[in-house]
């Protein structure tokens, strides 16, 4: 490749082979080098194509599923959305009836999946499920690929279903995710993916009232785990995935057995993890509500230590989804007043409030960011009843930063931007921009 001169007409598809390479690599070992480096080279394949050259939305794929994957990563919303961007754009840019536009879609979706569980935009979700669902009418039944995109489908519907409780969503998702597994070959790559797909659907509809699908859930998570290498990207995963279930197991049976093994189960999947990564801040919340419920069971006071330092350690992963890490921080709130630790459940509620404002973060449109405070009431009032007896002027602090968050994104982005203005014009110009889009909101009483 080195030896290759730049302006041979064949350098940019033989720099998308190597990105495809490495990301393949990455996929299966996480070297993080790999990654960066298949960015890096697709961007430089990108560079050499014009708009009318046929190679451009199979580059715009990769690039777009590749900055995706940075994001499962490190958590930067930055790559999602130019991973949501570049996806579009290999849609728009590939053919109608083309083989590929079918796998496009779905990995477009499978991006605006991801930003919804980042930021809950409802509409991206929808269109998620609207996408998936032109992918697969654009696929053949015999299409090897097309079990990968019965899964994706089925994860959004599960995810929707989360929030809307349509019993359609549900039977759709697991319809589809015992599809995708049967479409797989024992020993394909995807089948572990499939499995833990199949499992947590199955897992909603034994929440649902199928009380018989929890034991189909956790032999299939169980073979999700055991078809996965150790230092599979994924295997930390399909650990917290089993943790989850062999928990609600033990709390269904009182069978103490399952409960070690889910606090086991977690433990390795936090181990797996390294300190920064997105998902270790929900590996260890579900380590504290295993150690949780054996405490409430066992009454071991090392149990109800450990359950809280892990809600801790949960809230403080910079990297997780902001939801995740609030409800991890008033938990330990609740808990540590439970066991009567005013000191530990005060830092637990503050932490919570201080996380408000990136749960409900002002790039989002005011009324998905006032629904998101809605499931927070009583939140600031907790924890200034909790700090009231520690710090008075904390507790009237944390009632007036709970209920003015709105209040306080608005006045921060009024920042005057003069002093800016005089040393960088284009970033003024440019903030100024975004200032002016997000004043422009639409409230209840702007409406006609």
């Amino acid at each position: 490749m080195d030896q290759m001169s730049a302006d041979d007409p064949s350098r940019a598809q033989w720099l998308g082979d190597l990105a495809a390479a490495l990301q393949l690599r990455f996929s299966t070992t996480d070297r993080t080098a790999d990654l960066e480096r298949a960015i890096a080279t697709t961007r430089e394949a990108l560079s050499l194509l014009s708009e009318d050259q046929p190679g451009l939305p199979l580059h715009l794929s990769n690039l777009g599923n590749a900055l995706r994957m940075r994001y499962e990563a490190t958590g930067r919303l930055a790559d999602l959305e130019e991973a949501i961007s570049a996806a579009r754009q290999a849609v728009q840019a590939t053919a109608p009836g083309h083989s590929a536009r079918g796998r496009r879609l779905s990995n477009l979706g499978y991006a605006l999946r991801l930003r919804f569980e980042r930021t809950g935009r409802l509409r991206d979700l929808d269109e998620a499920i609207e996408v998936g669902g032109q992918a697969l009418m654009l696929t053949p039944d015999d299409d090897p690929n097309r079990a990968r995109l019965q899964s994706n489908l089925g994860i959004a519907l599960r995810e929707r279903y989360e929030h809307a409780d349509d019993p359609v969503d549900l039977r759709a998702a697991a319809d589809l995710a015992r599809q995708a597994v049967a479409r797989t070959p024992p020993d394909h790559p995807d089948r572990a993916g499939m499995m833990s797909n199949l499992a947590l659907a199955l897992y909603q509809q034994y929440e649902s009232g199928r009380a018989e699908d929890l034991t189909h859930a956790i032999t299939a998570a169980r073979a999700a785990l055991a078809l996965t290498p150790s230092d599979h990207r994924d295997h930390a995963m399909y650990a917290l995935n089993l943790a989850v279930l062999l928990r609600a197991r033990a709390a269904a049976s009182n069978d103490h057995t399952y409960l070690d093994e889910a606090i086991e189960s977690a433990k390795y999947a936090v181990a797996l993890l390294p300190e920064k990564h997105p998902d270790r801040a929900a590996s260890l919340s579900a380590l504290g509500r295993a150690h949780r419920l054996r405490y409430r069971v066992l009454h071991d006071p090392g149990d109800a230590h450990k359950a809280i330092d892990a809600r801790r350690q949960a809230a403080a992963v910079p990297t997780a989804p902001p939801v995740i890490r609030a409800l991890a921080a008033r938990a330990q709130g609740e808990w540590a007043m439970e066991d009567q630790d005013p000191e530990m459940a005060s830092d637990g509620y503050t932490a919570a409030v201080g996380l408000l404002a990136e749960v409900a973060w002002h790039g989002l449109e005011r009324s998905v960011r006032e629904g998101h405070l809605a499931q927070w009431r009583g939140l600031a009032e907790d924890a200034a009843a909790c700090t009231l007896h520690i710090s008075p002027p904390q507790a009237v602090e944390l009632l007036e930063q709970g209920r003015t968050v709105l209040w306080t994104q608005r006045l921060h982005h009024r920042t005057d931007l003069r002093r800016l203005n005089q040393t960088a014009p284009a970033i003024a110009d440019r903030l100024g921009e975004i200032r002016a889009e997000l004043d422009h909101e639409t409230t209840p009483r702007d409406r006609e």
